[in-house]
């Protein structure tokens, strides 16, 4: 079970060749993290702002429009704000995916 992200809603599932739930949402809206882990931020031309959370599993998040400070976080935390950041975002949305 997948706990909340963001308040938004579902618009993609996971399919082949897209690894990912998109999920539409309110730009500035916080985005939380799944579970307990050390988060990493970095920049992608095509996937904006990205946020990579490790604590037993890996997960991935894109075209944030902010990012919080790197650094260990507790499940719930907010880690960063929806946005449509990345020259393949369609508009105001998290991009996640869980390994």
């Amino acid at each position: 079970m997948i706990d909340l992200i963001v308040v938004g809603v579902l618009v993609q599932e996971p399919s082949p060749g897209h690894d990912a739930w998109d999920i539409a949402c309110r730009r500035g809206a916080s985005v939380h993290a799944v579970f307990d882990g050390t988060m990493h931020t970095s920049y992608n031309s095509r996937m904006g702002n990205q946020v990579t959370l490790k604590g037993g599993r890996t997960a991935y998040y894109a075209h944030l429009d902010t990012v919080k400070a790197q650094g260990f976080v507790k499940k719930g935390d907010v880690i960063g704000t929806c946005g449509s950041t990345g020259a393949w975002s369609t508009g105001n949305h998290v991009h996640f995916e869980l390994h």
